[in-house]
């Protein structure tokens, strides 16, 4: 099944972001798409983050591709896209895992 989160840091400097921690988020996939994303379990989880005091603030998102390689689907950049104004973030990072395909051989 593909899984997808959230990652909690901070921007540092223009180039530099630190994740400290992710959590992942309920949602409904396959092996081949994430189908829907919980938006309301994540404001909860954002905000229990603000009540009990944590600094850190959402930075990006994570997502894996089953062996099907580390790229953005057009989901993923549609996703992207909007996570800036989800997040209430100018930038957000994303990372796309694959832990079946690590990386690809020379020529394929």
């Amino acid at each position: 099944m593909e899984v997808m989160g959230l990652m909690l840091g901070e921007f540092v400097d223009e180039y530099t972001v630190q994740v400290v921690d992710v959590f992942a988020m309920p949602q409904s996939s396959t092996t081949v798409t994430v189908e829907s994303v919980d938006h309301v379990f994540q404001m909860k989880m954002v905000d229990m983050l603000k009540q009990t005091g944590h600094p850190e603030m959402v930075v990006g998102w994570y997502h894996s591709h089953l062996g099907f390689g580390c790229w953005l689907s057009s989901v993923d950049i549609n996703t992207q896209q909007v996570c800036p104004v989800t997040t209430l973030r100018f930038r957000c990072v994303t990372v796309v895992i694959d832990p079946i395909q690590s990386e690809r051989k020379g020529g394929d």
